[in-house]
């Protein structure tokens, strides 16, 4: 049985766009497109993405070895800078392949009831006797 089943889900995520916060990320990854430049109103889609994902990964708390495969995301809508999203993640698909805990979690985030974004990302773990 793989470490998490079908059906679990994940503490919910609130994820505050403050306008530092983005302008660290917008500084990372060298971004300068005028599109979140200038006095811009709204945070970049894939930054949403990015902390959506990495608070996903840090309640999962993957063990050495784990490997992060595939992710897809679709977004529907756009943020304000210094608005909050809220985020939820659930197990889809769950295996164990090759000494591996195969998961895949689907992703939904959403700001003032709003979708923002959904997705799915598929991640790797080496089987351990913990279960969730």
């Amino acid at each position: 049985m793989p470490r998490y089943s079908v059906g679990h889900r994940f503490p919910a995520q609130e994820i505050c766009l403050a306008p530092e916060r983005v302008r660290q990320y917008l500084l990372a990854v060298g971004s300068e497109s005028p599109l979140y430049h200038d006095d811009s109103k709204f945070a970049p889609p894939l930054a949403i993405a990015a902390w959506v994902l990495a608070g996903l990964i840090e309640a999962i708390g993957l063990p050495p070895g784990s490997v992060h495969a595939t992710q897809e995301f679709a977004f529907m809508d756009s943020a304000a800078i210094g608005s909050t999203i809220n985020a939820e993640a659930e197990v889809v698909q769950a295996a164990v392949r090759a000494g591996m805990d195969v998961i895949v979690v689907e992703i939904r985030a959403a700001h003032a009831g709003r979708p923002v974004l959904t997705g799915r990302s598929m991640l790797m773990m080496p089987t351990s006797e913990d279960k969730v």
